[in-house]
Order: C-alpha cells, then structure tokens, then sequence
C-alpha cells in the first residue's frame, strides 16, 4: 500500500503544469471555486431576512408617492411651460409605475407572511405528507394522488415569491433607466435650442434627439432578427464587422437600462419562461389599467348627478378662500360671497398659446427668448411694452358677467374696466396676471361670471358670486 500511495504522489508530481491546467478547466465551476459557491450560498440564507425589510420598508414608502407626484405635476405644469410639459408625461409614467410597485411588494409580502405560517406547521409537525383518515373516499383519493407535501408547496410558495421580488425591483430599475435617459434628452434639447436653434419647437428637437438616440438599436436589433429568420440573409450572422457593432451598441443600451436589471430578467425568462411572461403580462394589463381607466370607467351611485354640470354647479378651485393648495386652477376669483366692491380676478399664463400670442398681439414684445437663459435682475422695461403684455395676456381670454361681455361693459353706470397687472399666485406659484372688476353697482343676489379660453372656445368656466 505504501509503494502504492509513492507511486501514485509521483505520478501526480511529473504530470505536466499544462496537463494540470487543462484537467481543471474541464472541472465544474464548484469544484473550482469553493468559496465563491459558499458565498453565494451564505447570500442565499440571508437574502429572505433582507428581502423581507426591503419589502416592506419600500411598500410603505411607495404609499406617499402618488400624492407627491402628483404635487410636483401641478409645480410643474405652473412653472415650466412646453418642457414642464414633457416632465409631466414622465410623471404620468411614474405613477402607475408606483401603483404597480406597492401592489406587487404588498403581495410579495402577504404571500411570504403565508409561507412562514408554512414553515411553521412543518418544523411543528414533520410528518407534513401525511394524508388525514377523515373525509370520503374520494377525497382521501384526491389528496394522496394530487395533493402535493406542505414542505413542497412551501418550496414553490419560496419560488414565487423571489420570482415577484426580482420582477418587481429589476422593472423599477429599467424604468428609472428610461426616466434618466428621458430626463438628460431633455436637459440636450433645452441647452441645443438656447444655443443653435432658438426658433425651434422644444418637441421637435427633442423628438430628433430620441430619434438619433434609439434608432441605432431599433436599426441593428431589427436587422439581428431578419438574420434570424430570413434564410438569405443568415450567412451575415458569421460578419464580424456587424457582430462587434452590435455588441457595441447593445451594451451601451444595456448600460444604460442597468445590465444588472436586464439579466434579472433573462435569468427568469430563461428558467421559468411561462411564470415571467405570465407575471410579465399582468403587470403590463395592470399599467394599462392604471393610465385609462381612471379617466374610462367609474361607479356609478348618484345617478342625479351630471357629470360635467359646470354651468349649474360650484367648483371650489376657482375660489381663493377654499381652493386647494396644490390644484392647477387657471382663473380664480376671492370667493363665492363677495362683500367688497370689486371683483378680484386672476387669470393664469397659459404657455401653451405663446405661438398665438404673438400671431394675434404682435405688438406685445416678449421680455426673454423662450427656454434656458442668465437671470438678469437689473433689467427694466418701459411701460409700454409693460402694458402690451399685459393686454395680450388679457386677451386669451373672453370675459363675461351675467351675460354681457366684460369689454363691452366697461366704462358704464355698473362696472369700470378692469386694470390688470402681473401677479405670481401665492399658493399655486402661477404665473398670470390680476384685476381689479368694480361690482358695487350690480344688483344684490347671484352672480355669473363666465371665462372662455380665446385661442380654445372647448374651455369654459362658470363662476358663480353672490353679493
């Protein structure tokens, strides 16, 4: 035995270094690398504590973000005009992103609150396969036949819970991916039209930025899929020039959705194709869901009450003493019982007919150049030009009190023309501009005040006053 075992540690000595080399590489991976493998293992064994805190941690946390968001909708749109436009689509994306989050962590966590309940009863009782002497026959039959262990359903319950953990996050860190992408596009498109194309529409260059950035991937990743299935062109998938393009532009993408995120998701399309695209699909439903059929479909449980019955109805928003402090309200008087002699009106800057304005007021200037400009705070304009904007503010819009239109009205026994001046709004930071409607002629009782957008007639306002 001894000769043997000598024999044996000198044929292992005089074996060649390469020999060795090679031996090892045909090894399994575990066998090379033990401790990456205990490692992981140990990460395993602590990932469901972890996974638990995140879980519920983020779900609660989640719970403030559709109030927030939509907090940060109403700044936006008040502030940024055409670009807060396109930040608010992005808001419109978050939101049902977040919904969809909450609801998948909330289920994550009801369904593992279950399984340790399962853990539980099968440390209690070990025996957890035995079929109970209760019931009929064929229940007996049913639960011998196809009843699976409760340690084996507590597996695949384990399972299915990594499963929505690992979709669930992996989704929200390729959406913030696309948020991020979305976000520099438009930080491209602002400083390219202060600097080459001042003129230029913002959505039109940043279409063109979209445009230059996704075509290179759509391009390559179309034509990936036409060597694939069109026989003709198969002889291409052995060009290297193409296969080092393609891996080039596909791991700059990859980079930037988060490669990690990407192979969570090719892992479990991979290992249990029919489960992902089974979760995948509830979760796209659920996103549809969540953008249209809010604005689609409701429950109905006052059927005598209109829908839109603005010209017999009291919206809250378009007075100042019950408005909320965080609604987009683009006309608003002081309240619905008037006591002063004057009407005080507030008429919001609507960006969105700045094209207009300087169609239909051309003599009103404007004061800066649309878009990313240096704050100046020693600039003064003549009255003029002050008064002309003002005017042409004024002028989106169509006024009217009980029926007669406010210019036509001005000047006479009821009412003096109203002097408007620019105007920040306290509580919502609007922009616009605020007058001054002297009433104390009117007759006592109710009020109408109507207000119609000039350059979109669809919109109309009732306000109703008394005094």
């Amino acid at each position: 035995m001894n000769l043997e075992k000598q024999n044996l540690e000198k044929s292992s000595v005089d074996v060649p270094e390469s020999t060795q080399k090679n031996a090892e590489a045909q090894q399994p991976e575990d066998s090379i690398k033990p401790n990456l493998i205990t490692e992981f293992r140990a990460l395993i064994e602590r990932s469901l504590e972890l996974e638990l805190v995140l879980s519920g941690a983020v779900t609660f946390s989640l719970l403030q973000v559709p109030s927030a968001l939509e907090t940060l909708q109403t700044t936006v749109m008040a502030q940024y005009g055409s670009a807060g436009v396109i930040m608010v689509v992005m808001l419109l994306l978050a939101k049902p992103v977040s919904y969809i989050l909450v609801g998948s962590l909330l289920l994550h966590l009801v369904v593992r609150s279950f399984w340790i309940g399962m853990i539980g009863v099968s440390s209690v009782y070990p025996d957890s396969a035995k079929i109970p002497e209760s019931g009929g026959p064929f229940f007996r039959g049913f639960m011998r036949e196809k009843q699976r262990g409760l340690r084996e359903q507590a597996t695949s319950v384990d399972k299915f819970c990594r499963l929505i953990f690992g979709v669930a996050f992996s989704t929200l860190a390729i959406f913030l991916g696309v948020f991020v992408i979305l976000s520099l596009s438009l930080v491209l498109a602002i400083v390219v039209q202060k600097i080459f194309l001042p003129s230029s529409n913002l959505m039109v260059i940043l279409l063109a930025i979209y445009f230059t950035l996704f075509a290179p991937y759509l391009i390559i990743g179309l034509l990936d899929t036409a060597i694939q299935y069109i026989r003709p062109l198969q002889h291409l998938q052995h060009n290297q020039t193409l296969k080092t393009l393609y891996w080039r532009v596909f791991g700059v993408y990859s980079s930037l959705f988060g490669s990690a995120a990407i192979s969570v998701q090719n892992t479990i399309a991979a290992n249990a194709k029919r489960t992902y695209y089974t979760v995948m699909g509830i979760g796209f439903i659920a996103f549809l869901a969540s953008m249209l059929l809010p604005n689609t479909v409701t429950w109905r449980t006052h059927p005598y009450f209109p829908e839109e019955g603005a010209a017999s109805a009291i919206e809250h928003n378009f007075y100042e003493n019950t408005a909320d402090d965080d609604t987009f309200t683009r006309v608003m008087i002081q309240s619905d019982i008037v006591r002063e002699p004057y009407l005080r009106l507030f008429l919001a800057y609507n960006t969105r007919y700045n094209d207009s304005l300087k169609k239909y007021f051309p003599e009103a200037v404007p004061f800066y150049t649309q878009g990313l400009s240096t704050i100046s705070r020693d600039e003064t304009f003549p009255p003029e030009r002050l008064r002309s904007c003002v005017q042409a503010l004024r002028g989106a819009y169509n006024i009217s009190l009980n029926g007669n239109n406010l210019d036509s009205l001005a000047n006479t026994a009821s009412v003096d023309a109203a002097t408007f001046r620019f105007y920040t709004h306290p509580k919502t930071k609007q922009k616009g501009i605020l007058g001054y409607i002297r009433i104390d002629n009117l007759p006592q009782g109710e009020q109408m005040l109507i207000v119609r957008d000039r350059f979109d007639t669809t919109v109309v306002r009732y306000i109703p006053f008394w005094r």
